[in-house]
């Protein structure tokens, strides 16, 4: 899984792949799910496992929604940065929970992005995708700027919370540390982070980190393709954010390892941007009346 090809790349399975998008298209319509992406643009990010029919692109999103609401303010009148965020899982999401450009997504991926940008379910609400032109060998080789030196075309204190899924699981230990100086610098103060990791811990047994290479510290699966999965001791973790300015951090274990709770197959970790004068606003759920797209 993390240190194979990408599937969806292989020239071998792309008519089988068109041949299950005719079919996963009819069962998306039957079941409500008219709005989603085509089963071809899903797998680009979410993997082809259990993604057809689109249930499972429509439960990550919801488990990601309850994850951030267990920990944000999220209103009509929230900004929300989402990087990594690929065809707008997410989006979808939280459409009834954002008011009117209150989503903001980046990503490096051309075709995730067209598709996003040009759906009149997100155009109708404000929503924006941008194109993060950053180096990735697998979406995005021509580019000649690395993660390590990459620049957020955002203004300054814009998000009251900016959130990556499985994207610093794929950044070297200084590309993620320029990725959360953007975030913090992003971010309004008392606003949260919240992001994906996978933690390297003495108990990977049976996992894909049992057998990771340490490259500074930075564990990763394969030193030929070192950023196909990386993992970061927790203690690193909590020193870059804190070396950032963050605060407040606390860290969520993922299902994909032995007790873990929070049904996710990745472990998360929230921060916050203090505001040096203040104190924490009191927080508040989402509201549980969502439908479904």
């Amino acid at each position: 899984m993390y240190g194979g090809n990408v599937s969806w790349r292989d020239p071998r399975i792309a008519f089988i792949i068109e041949i299950l998008g005719h079919f996963d298209k009819i069962i998306c319509v039957l079941t409500g799910r008219a709005k989603i992406p085509p089963y071809a643009i899903r797998i680009r990010s979410n993997g082809i496992v259990n993604e057809f029919g689109g249930q499972k692109f429509i439960t990550t999103g919801k488990l990601f929604r309850l994850l951030i609401c267990r920990h944000v303010v999220v209103s009509s009148e929230t900004k929300l940065l989402d990087i990594g965020c690929s065809c707008g899982r997410l989006a979808y999401a939280l459409y009834d929970d954002l008011g009117v450009g209150g989503y903001t997504g980046f990503d490096i991926d051309n075709k995730s992005l067209e598709w996003a940008s040009e759906n009149r379910y997100f155009a109708d609400r404000g929503f924006e995708f941008h194109k993060a032109d950053v180096y990735s060998d697998i979406y995005n080789p021509n580019s000649q700027v690395q993660a390590s030196d990459y620049t957020f075309p955002m203004s300054d204190s814009r998000f009251d919370v900016v959130v990556m899924y499985s994207v610093a699981t794929h950044l070297l230990e200084e590309e993620l540390r320029r990725y959360l100086q953007e975030i913090y610098r992003m971010l309004k103060p008392e606003g949260r982070v919240i992001f994906s990791v996978f933690f390297k811990t003495t108990n990977d047994s049976g996992t894909f980190l049992d057998n990771t290479v340490q490259l500074g510290k930075s564990f990763v699966y394969s030193l030929d393709s070192p950023r196909k999965a990386v993992a970061f001791e927790e203690i690193t973790v909590r020193e870059l954010l804190d070396a950032t300015g963050f605060d407040n951090v606390s860290v969520e274990i993922g299902t994909w390892r032995s007790g873990g709770i929070n049904g996710f197959d990745q472990d998360f970790v929230v921060a916050r941007k203090p505001y040096r004068q203040g104190g924490l606003p009191s927080d508040r759920a989402c509201s549980e009346n969502q439908q479904e797209p």
